[in-house]
């Protein structure tokens, strides 16, 4: 069976510590915090709301995957990419100082026992992706990985200490195969029996919202079970604001769901993602 996505654990608001900050790629941060707390209760696929800067401005804190979380170190980290006031404020907060953290929130992926997973990820999607690869147990995993351009292949050279098999695709052909990543998922599920492909293989994903869109119309091609982590804009995190609303695939009644607190990870089949019928 698998295992749990949503612990019955109480987010918690912890004054974590800056142990390292380091950039990965132009514009890309890889934030490392001591956070005992949050640590000992994160899995793949959930975030943290974090407030980055003890200043009045920015306000609202700002939503980012956990890319990682070590209970016996305490430590949790971040990989962001800067876009805008927050994270620029973010990205220059140094080793050493405080950030206030709220989690962990959301549900994440159900990580399977057994049969073959894989995990797709897109541009700064990957953290959940690479959490789940250093979490996952007793499958066969496969990473299939797209960026723009090689520079953003982020985690490369972590998933190549895991050993776990990693395609790589970029847009621009400066690394693996030019193109886009949903080719290599359809590449890679051509390798398997018709009959396997149903029973034995999932899809865990996350990235931009035409990615997910289009790994989700693939899976239901080939009769795959698929998770999809969901990226959207929210202010508090736990589903007071209604901001991250997502709209249910259903018939008759429009429903919504809440990326918060219901999400960020879905059945495939259950939400409307961007561009799928």
């Amino acid at each position: 069976m698998p295992n749990s996505s949503s612990p019955s654990i109480v987010p918690v608001d912890e004054p974590a510590r800056t142990l390292e900050q380091a950039a990965v790629a132009p514009g890309f941060f890889r934030l490392r915090l001591h956070a005992p707390r949050i640590a000992g209760n994160a899995v793949p696929g959930q975030f943290v709301q974090v407030r980055v800067t003890d200043d009045v401005e920015p306000f609202l804190r700002r939503p980012f995957s956990i890319g990682d979380a070590d209970p016996s170190s305490g430590s949790i980290e971040i990989l962001y990419h800067v876009v805008g006031k927050g994270s620029r404020r973010l990205s220059e907060r140094k080793a050493g100082e405080r950030i206030l953290l709220l989690g962990p929130l959301g549900n994440g992926f159900r990580l399977p026992d057994s049969g073959t997973v894989l995990l797709v990820g897109g541009g700064v999607g990957m953290p959940p992706v690479y959490f789940a690869a250093k979490s996952i147990r007793g499958c066969r995993v496969c990473v299939i990985q797209g960026a723009r351009c090689a520079e953003r292949l982020l985690y490369r050279d972590e998933l190549v200490s895991l050993g776990i098999p990693h395609r790589e695709t970029t847009e621009d052909g400066s690394a693996g195969s030019k193109g886009l990543v949903t080719a290599a998922l359809i590449e890679t599920l051509s390798d398997f029996p018709p009959d396997e492909t149903k029973e034995t293989v999932e899809i865990l994903a996350c990235g931009p919202p035409a990615m997910l869109a289009a790994v989700a119309d693939i899976a239901r091609t080939h009769g795959v079970r698929c998770q999809v982590s969901v990226e959207e804009r929210m202010a508090c995190g736990f589903g007071i604001c209604m901001g991250c609303a997502v709209q249910k695939r259903t018939s008759g009644t429009r429903e919504y769901a809440l990326v918060c607190v219901d999400g960020p990870v879905f059945d495939a089949t259950q939400i409307a993602l961007a561009h799928s019928p």
